[in-house]
Parts: structure tokens; C-alpha cells; sequence
């Protein structure tokens, strides 16, 4: 896999179109409690996509675009630091990015997601491109779906499982990726506030309605080398969603 911005644009253009799937990292910038940035999600993304292009790929390339930074992340407003755009100027900003790819004759596409709250727009968006643009295959790929972590459950502490947003499950990825911006001396209450499954908190809940310090889970928990088994595993996966979407694109266009 290549990153877009450690190619030559005839380096680029050089990829063969019909064999090449765009891959657009996605993040956001939101509180993630007072032990973490509000980078997050963003410094995930990044990460996911450097370690994704040093990856091998049989018969295909990849291309990396730059992580968006910003998501739709109205769930957090309230919250010093989080910046949201409306979900119209963001389908515009995705759509706009598309639109460069697809005049350079590019045509599979995936966005990956590290923001839960991006993905209704993301699932939006994929079917009116796909509708607006019936030669192209695109999808969205991401670790919010029911049961994704469930395989690790041996190396999750907190009995409900997988928590819902800054407690052990990215607390862990961070202090992996890095550990100089995970700030664990703060009060202990505010590393477990409102530890509870996602389908436990209300309909259409607003963080600052459920949880003071912005966390729902138990940052106690976390860990550095449990940060590294969830980073791999969610690479691992993701490598081999792209590859399956790849086989299946390939296949489909070869008839």
C-alpha cells in the first residue's frame, strides 16, 4: 500500500486504475475525557494509515489519502476543543475528495472510519455514490459494528465488553501509539464515569446529558500492551476487509 503523500504524481498515475482501490482515513476532533487529546480519533487514523502502507497487497495497490480530521461529532458539543462540521458541509468535503479521484479515472473506493459518529452520514453517503456513480465500488470500513471486539474478549477487563467512547479500549490504543499525551493522574472518577454498554444510554444521548468528564467506560483499565493487540487487530481486520472488497470489485468488473 502507498500513502498519496509519499507519491509522485506520476508515481500516481502510474497505478493501474483497474486494480487499484483510494482509501480515505477518516478521525475526528472531540473530548475524550480529561486523560486524553482532543486528537483521538485523528491520531488513530493516522496511525491505522502508516501502518497500513507499509503493507504488502497480491494483485492489487492501495492508496492512502491524508486522515480528514475533522467528523461529525454533535454528540460531543458542549465540550471545550470539539470541532464538529455539519453533516451537509461534510458530505460536500467527502464528496469533493471523491470527485478528485474519480476524474483521475480512479474507481474502487473505501473510506475508513475511527468515529462512531461518523458512520450513519458515512452509510448515506456510500449508497448516493453508489447510486450516482454505478461504475465505481465504494464502501466504508470500520470497528463500531456489533461484536467486532468480541474475539479479544480474553484481553478486555471491563465486564460490559468493549466501552463506549475514552475508557479502556482508545485509552489503550493511545497510550501504545502515544503514551506522552495520556494523562492518567487525574482524579479517578473522572477515568470511569458512566461505564455501560452503548444500547444501555438514551436515545439520541448527547455526552454531556450522560457523563461530566466526557467519558462512558473505565479508563482504569487500560494498558499499553492491550493498546497494541486492539491496534493490530483492528489493522489485521481492516487489511483484510480492503483485500475481500478488492477480490470481490475485481472479480465483479472482470465479468
Amino acid at each position: 500500500m502507498k500513502r498519496l503523500i509519499d507519491c509522485s504524481w506520476n508515481e500516481i498515475d502510474a497505478l493501474d486504475r483497474a486494480r487499484t482501490i483510494v482509501l480515505f482515513p477518516i478521525g475526528s476532533i472531540e473530548q475524550h475525557g480529561w486523560h486524553m487529546p482532543v486528537g483521538t480519533d485523528y491520531l488513530i487514523a493516522e496511525a491505522i494509515s502508516k501502518a497500513l502502507a507499509v503493507r504488502e497487497t497480491d494483485g492489487f495497490d492501495a492508496l492512502l489519502l491524508p486522515s480528514l480530521q475533522f467528523g461529525l461529532n454533535t454528540e460531543h458539543t458542549g465540550f471545550v476543543g470539539t470541532i464538529t462540521l455539519s453533516a451537509r458541509l461534510l458530505l460536500e468535503l467527502l464528496e469533493a475528495q471523491l470527485n478528485e479521484m474519480l476524474d483521475d479515472g480512479f474507481r474502487y473506493f473505501a473510506f475508513l472510519n475511527t468515529h462512531g459518529g461518523n458512520t450513519g452520514l458515512l452509510e448515506i453517503f456510500v449508497r448516493e455514490m453508489k447510486a450516482k456513480h454505478p461504475d465505481c465500488r465504494i464502501t466504508s470500513l470500520q470497528y463500531f459494528q456489533h461484536g467486532f471486539f468480541d474475539t479479544l474478549r480474553e484481553h478486555i477487563d471491563n465486564p460490559i465488553g468493549a466501552d463506549v467512547h475514552a475508557g479502556e479500549l482508545e485509552t489503550s490504543i493511545l497510550q501504545y501509539l502515544s503514551p506522552e499525551l495520556v494523562h492518567m493522574d487525574v482524579p479517578q472518577e473522572k477515568l470511569k464515569e458512566r461505564n455501560c454498554k452503548s444500547g444501555e444510554l438514551p436515545k439520541f444521548w448527547l455526552t454531556r446529558d450522560v457523563s461530566g468528564s466526557g467519558i462512558m467506560g473505565d479508563a482504569t483499565l487500560a494498558r499499553p500492551d492491550k493498546g497494541k493487540i486492539y491496534f493490530d487487530y483492528i489493522c489485521d481486520s481492516l487489511e483484510q476487509s480492503i483485500i475481500c472488497f478488492m477480490q470481490d470489485a475485481m472479480a465483479g468488473s472482470a465479468q
